[in-house]
């Protein structure tokens, strides 16, 4: 689940401070971005129902991420490849 974007490191602290958030975040270099991001999930919809339950935090657009062995693919690949289905 990405939540936020920039293109400059800022820490935990300041995702706190600034969001109120206080979950877990990792962050990753993605195409000269420093993503940000939160959680786990092998079924789609548990992604889905936590990108909904974000809300709360103003976060800008936070959305679902789709990763195979280490790598990001889009959350198209990630249901084919799953078996599952599109859930709105």
């Amino acid at each position: 689940m990405q939540i936020l974007a920039a293109h400059k490191t800022v820490s935990n602290s300041y995702i706190k401070r600034h969001y109120g958030f206080t979950g877990g975040v990792a962050t990753e270099n993605h195409e000269g971005w420093v993503k940000y991001t939160t959680g786990s999930f092998d079924v789609y919809k548990q992604a889905r129902d936590k990108r909904n339950s974000l809300g709360s935090y103003n976060f800008p657009g936070p959305f679902v991420t789709a990763y195979n062995q280490g790598d990001r693919i889009t959350v198209q690949e990630a249901l084919m490849l799953s078996k599952q289905d599109w859930v709105k």
